[in-house]
């Protein structure tokens, strides 16, 4: 259980007492063996020019003593002038550290005897590779002999607040101390780092918005914290130095809103306190504007609203946490306590702007720690929403188990009674479905009786032609044969006996009968009823070919032959009343199918090409079927051609449906092509429809040659 309110309270109090009186505990601790605070022996000047050389400034009055070891001036544009007198004392050479590294520019000049001896120049715009020490303050080797006296004189620009410490100290002293410094933020980026991956691991984990969104938050707080302690130089390329100096109030910036939105995620503001985010969005803006003015290098304008704004931020993030905690909460309390501590940490930095607070290692790096201590409650924070998730999911499952238990036995009741109106329900529907299918068979019968019908007056009109040319050919083969057999009996009476006279008359009668041209006409007669018989032999054959009744198994055929039988039986269809033309591949290969259903494929698709060149106006020479068949490697194929009125894009789709035609009512049932796409699917084929409003169509049956044998047709 949360310890209370007041208890929080209290320790928070002696949190920030104890900081405090660490802070000014050590405000001037001195050790001439490694650095020293000399700010007390320093002389100030302030002026708002910024052309002055050293030699105008050492002999200008108005100087003032600065009466502290650490200098603040507070937030200023001005350029800021330190005169330090100073007499070497030891064998070592001193150096000089200024560790503000969020000064623009510091340049040092040292004076021997009123003579300028040495200067050095540095700055935000210069790389810390390129110091003389390689590290984000400034720091200058004095190069004094034992026993001398110099004044080293400062001057200090930065639009940021100047507060600065100035030590002296060997070079070992000096680099040791910039190394301390350096170990601190490396403690706290390595502290920052392992909640970074412990937290990014669960985001990847969890997929939870606000685990990501705190990572987010981390990083933008470790380039916050470097970018006050001079460290993201090293992330700028070479030539880009520059930049520096808005870092401060870009990352601020962006921590400040990356803060916010982990909040409204973690907190679920927009259910919980929707009222709030408004004003977070102004804070948002608040911080999008000072960054618009560190860019237009209205500095001094920027910090002071970078101060305002911080503190307000976390002010009302406390807010809003505490306000939230009051009303149970359970993150919320976690995260008022992480804020609460940053907000002691930023008031200790900024008290120390200020000078209400000295300036020392613990108050220069009061955020540093603060962060890291928020890093920590916040951590906390997301790993307790873990715990909160998993027992609200454990209450939910049980919930939802007792539920389900209690759903179960209303389901059970349920289910026996739908169980026995589904019973009937199927009954009725089996009903239905009988019909139905009883119905569709009579359709599919009338259908094929309708095309038999069509079909066998045809047949019937090709039968006669043949038949007709026989039957007409037997009466005149009957006179010729009986004057033959005439003249062969009156030869036979003859006998042995006859005269000349006799033989005389015969070759009259042989004459008188013109047998030379009865024995062509007869000849010509045979000739006539064999063409007929054997016409009518085609037809016959062609009729059972394609009459054929198919087995259960797929059986071996060669679509030409069904090609040819069809023909044969359609060509009372055709004749007379369009031009119907084939090309046949002679090496068609065969399949395995059934043969007879394919016989209705084929007569389905060339008899509703036949219709469609049936348009008014046009005689039968201008109607053209063209009916062809070829084969490749997997599949065989025949193609159907016409010219007729070819099929709208609207109805395409439709044509294979059942009981769907374009014809008059009473010519069609609209089953044809739908049982002629059924026979080819159940072959594993398909239909290919090419077709062109007002120019044609054409039909190519697709089916694959699986199990094919080049062998004599089944028929």
């Amino acid at each position: 259980m949360f310890i209370s309110a007041i208890m929080k309270a209290r320790i928070l109090l002696i949190f920030f007492l104890v900081l405090s009186g660490i802070a000014h505990s050590q405000a001037t601790v001195e050790n001439k063996d490694a650095v020293s605070l000399v700010g007390k022996s320093s002389m100030f000047l302030v002026t708002e020019r910024h052309d002055l050389d050293p030699d105008q400034v050492m002999k200008m009055g108005g100087w003032e003593q600065t009466g502290t070891d650490v200098l603040n001036f507070l937030v200023s544009t001005n350029a800021v002038w330190i005169k330090l007198p100073y007499h070497q004392s030891i064998d070592d050479k001193v150096w000089i550290n200024l560790p503000h590294s969020t000064l623009d520019s510091v340049s040092c000049y040292i004076y021997n005897e009123n003579q300028l001896t040495n200067a050095f120049h540095l700055g935000d715009y210069v790389a810390p590779n390129k110091r003389v020490v390689k590290n984000v303050g400034y720091i200058f080797p004095l190069n004094v002999e034992k026993g001398k006296d110099v004044t080293v004189l400062l001057r200090l620009v930065s639009g940021d607040q100047i507060q600065i410490p100035i030590y002296l100290g060997t070079k070992d002293a000096v680099i040791a101390q910039t190394q301390s410094k350096n170990k601190v933020f490396a403690i706290y980026f390595g502290i920052i780092l392992a909640f970074f991956l412990m937290n990014l691991f669960i985001s990847f984990t969890t997929k939870e918005k606000s685990y990501f969104l705190y990572v987010v938050y981390l990083i933008q707080l470790v380039l916050t914290q470097a970018a006050y302690q001079g460290y993201t130089i090293y992330l700028l390329p070479e030539g880009w130095e520059f930049l520096e100096r808005y870092m401060v109030y870009f990352f601020s910036a962006t921590v400040g809103i990356s803060a916010g939105l982990f909040m409204m995620s973690f907190l679920e503001l927009r259910t919980t306190y929707p009222k709030a985010i408004k004003i977070i969005y102004s804070f948002f803006s608040l911080y999008v504007i000072l960054v618009f003015l560190a860019i237009f290098q209205f500095f001094q304008i920027a910090y002071l609203l970078l101060q305002i704004t911080a503190g307000a931020w976390a002010s009302y993030m406390i807010y809003v946490s505490v306000y939230l905690s009051f009303n149970g909460n359970r993150q919320a309390r976690f995260f008022s306590l992480a804020w609460i501590l940053f907000l002691i940490s930023v008031m200790i930095f900024i008290s120390k702007d200020f000078g209400l607070l000295p300036y020392n290692s613990i108050t220069y790096n009061a955020m540093l720690m603060g962060s890291a201590i928020e890093g920590v409650f916040l951590s906390f924070a997301l790993a307790d929403k873990i715990n909160v998730l998993k027992r609200e999911k454990q209450q939910a499952d049980e919930e939802r188990i007792q539920a389900i238990k209690n759903q179960n036995e209303i389901l059970e009741i349920k289910v026996h009674e739908r169980t026995e109106e589904l019973e009937e329900a199927k009954n009725k529907i089996q009903a239905q479905f009988d019909d139905l299918r009883i119905a569709q068979k009579q359709l599919v019968e009338s259908e094929k009786m309708a095309g038999l019908g069509q079909m066998t007056a045809g047949i019937a009109h090709e039968l006669n032609n043949p038949i007709n040319f026989v039957s007409s050919n037997v009466a005149p083969l009957h006179r010729d044969v009986n004057d033959i057999v005439s003249l062969l009996d009156d030869y036979v009476a003859l006998g042995e006996n006859a005269t000349t006279e006799h033989l005389t008359q015969l070759k009259d009668k042989y004459n008188r009968l013109g047998i030379d041209f009865v024995k062509k006409e007869i000849e010509a007669l045979l000739k006539g009823i064999e063409e007929g018989s054997r016409r009518t032999a085609e037809i016959v054959k062609g009729l059972r070919v394609f009459a054929r009744t198919d087995k259960d198994d797929l059986v071996s055929a060669n679509l030409n032959d069904c090609l040819q039988s069809t023909l044969v039986v359609l060509k009372g269809v055709t004749k007379g009343h369009v031009n119907l033309t084939k090309d046949l591949s002679l090496d068609m290969p065969n399949i395995y199918c059934f043969p007879g259903k394919l016989n209705q494929v084929i007569v389905n698709v060339i008899t509703n090409a036949i219709h469609a060149t049936n348009i008014k106006g046009r005689n039968h020479q201008d109607r053209h079927v063209h009916v062809k068949s070829y084969y490749d490697e997997r599949n065989v194929y025949i193609s159907v051609k016409d010219n007729g009125v070819g099929i709208d894009e609207t109805i395409r789709e439709k044509i294979f449906m059942p009981f769907f035609t374009t014809k008059a009512v009473g010519e069609g049932t609209g089953l044809g092509l739908s049982i002629t796409m059924g026979i080819v699917e159940e072959h594993k084929g398909h239909i290919e429809v090419i077709t062109e409003k007002g120019v044609g169509s054409e039909f190519i049956i697709h089916l694959p040659r699986l199990g094919q044998q080049h062998t004599s047709s089944a028929a």
